[in-house]
């Protein structure tokens, strides 16, 4: 896959608070990139670097598109008054050379029938959707996202999702930052995650779970568990009840087979969710400092 940017050893300090620390993260076209991390953890400081907001205090950053091949949707939503959803449509398009049709950006903003409305006007929900299309106007091969689901409901957020994984089909490469875990978990192809100033993970929800003994199993049985069990990170026991954890999913289920034979009852498979990992990473993290 082509390289956009390579982040090589960058470092960030505001006077004596050390923010990130020797940094190197390279990505490439066509990734949809979850940058992870609790507040504080130099995400927006990550993000600013990059696109040129904030200058590290060393290392580099190198650019292999235009800074104009860059759409940046903020946090925070635009909201001019006296201005309405076309207006700025037009106006966003008007800052670059070959902009993306004006039918395409309302299309990407969802709001064909508030083409006419103030941008006062538009709830929570919509404002993000315009602001998503205001990011798309200069038709960008990178784009950041930064909570950008905020204030939609469920089925404007599937939707949402649905465009982003359609666009990455096209070429686009996404960086996004978000609470709402559970909807990353589905759309994310790679995790990046930020603690103690560094990146503490870069790979796959795979990779992560394959790491973390990552799948809880769980059964009702009367007897002993035999020693023979393969792949066991852990194992609790109450009653007859039993919870195991794995990261070997398929080597321990095979392993309990024949104790169906023997009354094992009521088989669980279920795997750890990213908010139930990223909370392990950061625990794990947090209690090496201690």
């Amino acid at each position: 896959m082509k390289k956009l940017i390579e982040i090589k050893n960058v470092t960030k300090s505001y006077g004596t608070k050390k923010v990130l620390a020797g940094l190197d993260l390279t990505v490439r076209q066509g990734e949809i990139i979850a940058l992870l991390g609790e507040n504080g953890a130099g995400k927006t400081t990550l993000i600013n670097i990059i696109n040129g907001l904030s200058r590290a205090t060393s290392g580099e950053v190198v650019l292999f598109l235009p800074q104009s091949k860059i759409g940046v949707m903020l946090q925070s939503n635009l909201t001019l008054n006296r201005v309405k959803v076309s207006e700025v449509l037009k106006l966003a398009r008007s800052y670059y050379d070959k902009p993306l049709a004006y039918s395409e950006l309302l299309r990407l903003s969802a709001l064909t029938e508030k083409e006419n409305a103030l941008m006062t006007e538009l709830s929570g929900g919509q404002k993000r959707r315009l602001s998503f299309a205001l990011a798309l106007a200069g038709d960008p091969d990178l784009i950041f996202l930064d909570e950008p689901t905020t204030g939609m409901d469920a089925e404007r957020r599937k939707e949402f999702w649905l465009e982003i994984a359609r666009l990455q089909a096209l070429g686009k490469t996404f960086f996004v930052t978000s609470h709402y875990l559970e909807e990353l978990e589905n759309i994310a192809s790679r995790l990046v995650l930020l603690a103690s100033h560094v990146v503490k993970f870069d790979g796959t929800l795979a990779d992560l779970r394959a790491q973390n003994a990552a799948t809880e199993i769980s059964f009702n049985y009367d007897g002993k568990l035999p020693t023979t069990l393969q792949s066991v990170v852990s194992t609790d026991r109450t009653g007859n009840f039993y919870f195991l954890t794995t990261n070997d999913t398929n080597r321990l289920t095979a392993s309990l087979v024949p104790l169906f034979d023997k009354g094992l009852t009521n088989l669980c498979i279920q795997q750890n969710s990213l908010d139930h990992l990223f909370g392990t990473l950061v625990s794990a993290d947090k209690g090496r400092k201690l």
